[in-house]
């Protein structure tokens, strides 16, 4: 015949491997979320500047101020 305390004994030695283990593991879950601002934040990709210019050798975008090209070094118009 099982006893009370053989009924209840391998229960509660579960629950209590469950929260030595699962509660620091949360813990340490929620602690590295609330740090890093980089995963408190969301990703929105910035926005990339828009080009106003065409390179004359490349063909690729070119923003104002620019005296040479940043993808094949042509010098451009001032």
């Amino acid at each position: 015949m099982m006893g009370f305390g053989m009924l209840l004994g391998l229960p509660l030695m579960l629950l209590t491997l469950l929260v030595l283990v699962a509660v620091p593991v949360l813990v340490l879950v929620w602690l590295v979320r609330g740090v890093n601002p980089v995963a408190s934040q969301p990703f929105f990709p910035a926005a990339a500047p828009t080009a106003i210019a065409v390179c004359p050798n490349c063909h690729r975008g070119v923003q104002a101020g620019w005296q040479n090209c940043a993808y094949c070094g042509q010098k451009l118009k001032a």
